[in-house]
């Protein structure tokens, strides 16, 4: 089904076309709603001619960024990130820099890798490639702090939210379990592995005074040039 650029642009933009209220019933969402959200975000959405021109504007905004500003990487493989580049590329060399100014590099030839996606913009063609990063990376940011938690949650590796109120024609109250007992929890090898990394940072800390102005978290940076 054919849809108009206004649509278009709403699900680029991350806005639904109708989700469900609190009693259950599901709400279409009006055009003047997507229209001011639209204009909140900077984009004009209160026509198709002014539609079509955001939508351009994503395009070629997404696809002539190299690099998004911030990638996450998950712990179930190799590093690994997608790189946006002109087909005409046929090497990169990168380079990653730590928050402790260690530097890993690299070198890869374009064909070798995972194609994920092409495109044509602006008549330049563009390809979405995946590169495997080789080295040691230390697990999120490292930054002096007084105080720092991890979720329960994420030690069981819940793929629900627990322990989580009702609305009035849902789940029961405060009854969705975790998937682990507390005496499953405390003998896991995860929960142990993050005690170690914990009390490895805690003794590495100790000597490190707080700041007296908060601290700017930086990601890896990831130089990509052609040859």
């Amino acid at each position: 089904m054919k849809i108009s650029m206004l649509e278009n642009l709403a699900r680029r933009c991350g806005i639904v076309e109708s989700y469900v209220d609190a009693r259950g019933q599901r709400r279409a969402t009006r055009p003047q709603t997507r229209a001011a959200l639209l204009a909140a975000m900077g984009f004009d959405g209160s026509s198709e001619d002014g539609a079509r021109r955001a939508v351009e504007t994503l395009i070629r905004r997404e696809w002539t960024r190299i690099l998004p500003p911030v990638w996450v990487h998950r712990t179930c493989g190799p590093p690994a990130v997608e790189l946006l580049l002109p087909r005409r590329i046929e090497q990169i060399d990168w380079r990653v820099t730590l928050e402790d100014g260690r530097r890993l590099t690299g070198r890869a030839i374009v064909r070798d890798l995972d194609v994920l996606a092409k495109a044509r913009v602006d008549g330049v063609g563009y390809v979405r490639v995946k590169l495997r990063l080789d080295g040691e990376f230390p697990h999120g940011y490292r930054t002096p702090c007084m105080l720092a938690t991890v979720q329960l949650d994420d030690i069981t590796d819940e793929t629900e939210p627990v322990n989580v109120p009702t609305t009035s024609e849902e789940r029961g109250n405060w009854r969705r379990r975790a998937s682990l007992t507390l005496e499953q929890i405390a003998a896991s090898s995860r929960l142990a592995k993050v005690s170690e990394i914990f009390a490895a940072e805690r003794r590495n800390r100790a000597a490190v005074p707080f700041p007296g102005k908060p601290l700017k978290l930086t990601h890896h940076r990831i130089v990509v040039g052609a040859p």
